[in-house]
């Protein structure tokens, strides 16, 4: 009945009964339809689950005959998605496509041209729309790598272009190109799969700053925690960058990551080839490998370093007397003077401090050896006027010791000095520097009396001995200038003001010096005289 009807209405509209070609195409296509749904109605309650195949195969020859004519008509009028849907629905497949392709209508024929297993075709249609991946995957299912890997490459540079960089690697990397997927994986932030890509294509220097860059991340975000895994992340990453970087040959970078890697012997090794002998001893050295260090120091020509290393190996062992010496060798002055002065050898310490021009810490150790010169002469080079003078004394070098005295404002030790070489006029001058609230006052008039007298000036001698006399009883402090002041009296011809000092003596101190014969003499002299 549906079909008398269509039938009917399109033989009117052929015969002039439609001047309009717009309504007529829409009637035409409207009369498909209600054709293919009645149709599918009918097949679907005789034959459910059934697809176009069914259709085409339980429809009279009349049925379909007419069905394709119908499609011709509405292709003839431009409506080319019409015709390949009704063709399509009676599974005249080939002729639907042509519809599809004629009339653009591409979407719907790649789909068609998919589902007839024509991969090829398919994927070039697909191509044209842009759709690359999908292209790819039909041209892959079509054993057809090449264009694949082309369709690929196409999907990769667009999805570049977009900012897909993510997109872009995995396209890339199913084109076969794992540095360029490298390269936008890296730009997507994942260095850990550009680090892998890199090293995949050989590229082993960008390989390397990938891993660092991973390498980065880890510490960045092991900040403030512990982590024991983000760390071990972190140094696995750190020893697949100093392999990277020892692939490229840049050891120096190499050396800088197997030692965040722990890995101190490899950092060394690095060094080495990078022609640094000298950088792998110290590095060495710092992880307390001592024999290796001290074996690239010599490879280094660097004699005094492997004794270093010797000796800290000596010191790490705690055999300080064995480090002391090699610490010697190595011209480490000072770490030799320490050690020798905790295994008290204070002479030992003195040189090494002395050669490492430490000359107070010197001085110090050469007074704790009783080697007053040596000490004197440290103490005199550090600039210690008073502790030079005072040691250069105790060694009786008083030439040395005078000036130093006087430099440092010890006037009165400087007059001794001066004394003890001889230098009289030098002495007196220094005494009479002596200020009288000074605790060496007394002492130094004493001297500066029997100075003046011993050159024949008594009556000076005499007053100066009066300046710290007068009004002063004798004592056993000061019973010495009452005796020198009494000799000087007797040099003057002033016997009794001397008979009355001896015996103010003497009620002090009976034997002291000659004061009793003195005494004596002079009673008898007066004895003879009377």
């Amino acid at each position: 009945m549906v079909e008398a009807l269509i039938a009917r209405l399109y033989s009117w509209l052929r015969s002039g009964g439609g001047d309009n070609p717009a309504l007529f195409g829409f009637i035409i296509f409207v009369a498909a339809i209600m054709s293919m749904l009645f149709l599918k109605g009918l097949i679907g309650r005789l034959f459910p689950g059934q697809r176009s195949r069914a259709v085409s195969r339980r429809l009279s020859f009349f049925q379909k005959r007419k069905l394709i004519r119908q499609a011709e008509y509405l292709m003839d009028d431009g409506h080319f998605s019409q015709a390949g849907a009704i063709l399509d629905s009676i599974g005249e497949f080939e002729l639907a496509l042509q519809a599809y392709l004629k009339g653009e209508e591409l979407v719907a024929a790649a789909a068609l041209a998919e589902k007839m297993e024509r991969y090829n075709q398919a994927a070039s249609i697909l191509a044209r729309l842009e759709e690359f991946d999908r292209a790819a995957a039909l041209y892959e299912r079509a054993n057809d790598p090449g264009s694949a890997r082309e369709m690929y490459l196409s999907a990769a540079e667009r999805a570049a272009e977009k900012g897909k960089n993510y997109v872009a690697a995995e396209m890339f990397l199913k084109a076969g190109e794992p540095s360029k997927a490298a390269e936008m994986y890296s730009k997507a932030g994942d260095s850990e799969k550009a680090a892998a890509l890199f090293e995949e294509a050989k590229e082993y220097e960008k390989a390397a700053n990938a891993y660092e860059m991973v390498y980065a991340q880890s510490l960045s975000r092991d900040f403030g925690t512990t982590s024991l895994s983000l760390t071990k992340r972190g140094q696995e990453a750190a020893l697949k960058a100093a392999r990277a970087f020892e692939k490229a040959s840049n050891y120096k970078a190499a050396a800088r990551l197997y030692k965040a890697a722990k890995r101190v012997s490899l950092a060394a090794e690095m060094l080495s080839r990078a022609g640094d002998d000298e950088g792998a001893a110290n590095m060495l050295l710092e992880a307390k490998h001592f024999d290796e260090a001290a074996e690239a120091f010599r490879r280094a020509e660097n004699d005094k370093g492997a004794l270093r290393a010797s000796a800290l190996k000596a010191l790490n062992a705690d055999n300080l007397g064995e480090a002391a010496k090699l610490f010697e060798k190595a011209g480490d002055y000072i770490q030799s003077a320490g050690l020798y002065e905790r295994i008290t050898k204070p002479l030992d310490a003195g040189r090494m401090f002395e050669a490492a021009g430490e000359h107070a810490s010197a001085a110090s150790m050469f007074v704790a050896a009783g080697e007053w010169q040596r000490a004197a002469e440290n103490y005199e080079k550090a600039g210690s006027h008073k502790h030079a003078a005072e040691y250069y004394a105790k060694a009786e070098n008083y030439e040395k010791a005078a000036p130093l005295f006087e430099a440092s404002g010890q006037f009165f030790e400087a007059g001794q000095a001066y004394m003890k070489t001889g230098s009289e006029d030098k002495a007196m001058s220094m005494f009479q520097r002596v200020r009288p609230d000074s605790e060496h006052y007394v002492r130094a008039s004493n001297l500066l009396g029997q100075l003046f007298s011993a050159k024949g000036r008594h009556n000076l001698a005499v007053k100066k001995f009066l300046e710290v006399t007068t009004n002063k009883s004798v004592t056993l402090d000061n019973i010495d200038i009452f005796y020198n002041l009494a000799r000087t009296y007797e040099r003057i011809g002033k016997s009794a003001n001397a008979k009355i000092l001896y015996e103010k003596i003497i009620l002090v101190d009976f034997n002291y010096k000659d004061a009793n014969a003195r005494l004596a003499a002079l009673e008898k002299r007066d004895v003879d005289t009377s």
